[in-house]
């Protein structure tokens, strides 16, 4: 028998699916810790192909080895922790 929703792509919270939907509703289901930190990530995203100066490039390189690295080693663990939790409701 299938699963209900089994094959739905749909997120209950993220009715666009955009960028910004996906990473409120990961802050609101406990993936993501530091929303502000993931949301000045998708923005810097958006502007980063506008950077012609050294400075700004500079400022980039040190927003992402300060804020932006750490974000993802932060999401990484979540993650990991998330799925041995979900693998011992199987077993």
């Amino acid at each position: 028998m299938e699963q209900p929703g089994a094959g739905c792509t749909y997120l209950v919270g993220a009715d666009t699916g955009s960028p910004r939907e996906i990473l409120q509703l990961g802050y609101k289901l406990g993936f993501v810790n530091d929303s502000a930190v993931w949301l000045l990530m998708l923005k810097k995203r958006n502007t980063s192909v506008h950077i012609y100066n050294e400075q700004e490039v500079d400022e980039m390189i040190l927003l992402i080895r300060d804020s932006f690295i750490p974000a993802f080693v932060t999401l990484e663990k979540t993650l990991k922790e998330k799925l041995a939790e979900a693998e011992s409701d199987w077993t």
